[in-house]
């Protein structure tokens, strides 16, 4: 890559089998998240086999204004040929989940994923089973915390900085039913110094 300090994390495709059925789709385009950096590199892997090369680069700022969020992870292909990646933080480097959403074609980011006025406190990693209408989501911590290393002062805080699991079901994105509503459905306290909260259990319908 031509950037330093990206961090490329869970890459992905622009078209998987999400799409099967649809022989106009080609996975031809590997799609690398910046957990730091907040780009997007898209490569292209289909015009020559054995020399990858950049396609697209989907800068930062694209993320900061048309989504307001950043530290994209976790890409995924849809099956209405979307690529909707997760993210873990808002670009001033606090916890906030959300989803973006990019064109399968152009790779412009067309905008966020989830709607309503609540989202969740903190993203991770993703995936969704179409049979069943669900999509399961994990949360992990604030990016302004772990992405300059681990510092225990921050727990004293009661930041999150340290991999915290849940299961969260969303509605399956590009279904018509799924309108990706954020409900929270249930806080408990951990007990444990700096940890404040069992993270929520999460539903999007």
């Amino acid at each position: 890559m031509p950037n330093v300090n990206d961090e490329l994390h869970h890459s992905g495709w622009n078209a998987c089998s999400s799409c099967f059925g649809d022989t106009t789709k080609k996975r031809n385009r590997l799609i690398l998240p910046s957990l730091i950096s907040s780009r997007i590199y898209v490569i292209d892997t289909g015009t020559n086999l054995r020399a990858p090369r950049i396609h697209k680069v989907v800068e930062p700022i694209d993320l900061y204004w048309k989504c307001n969020l950043a530290n994209p992870h976790t890409s995924h292909c849809l099956g209405n040929g979307e690529i909707m990646i997760s993210t873990m933080g808002d670009p001033s480097g606090n916890g906030k989940g959300g989803f973006v959403l990019l064109d399968g074609e152009t790779f412009e980011v067309k905008g966020n994923w989830e709607k309503g006025s609540k989202v969740p406190p903190f993203g991770y990693d993703f995936w969704y089973q179409p049979r069943h209408n669900v999509l399961m989501s994990t949360e992990w911590g604030t990016p302004k915390c772990f992405a300059y290393g681990f510092d225990p002062a921050d727990l004293e805080k009661g930041e999150r900085t340290a991999p915290c699991c849940l299961a969260s079901e969303r509605p399956l994105p590009g279904v018509p039913q799924a309108s990706g509503i954020f409900r929270e459905t249930k806080q408990a306290d951990q007990g444990e110094p700096g940890w404040k909260h069992l993270p929520w259990s999460r539903r999007w319908s």
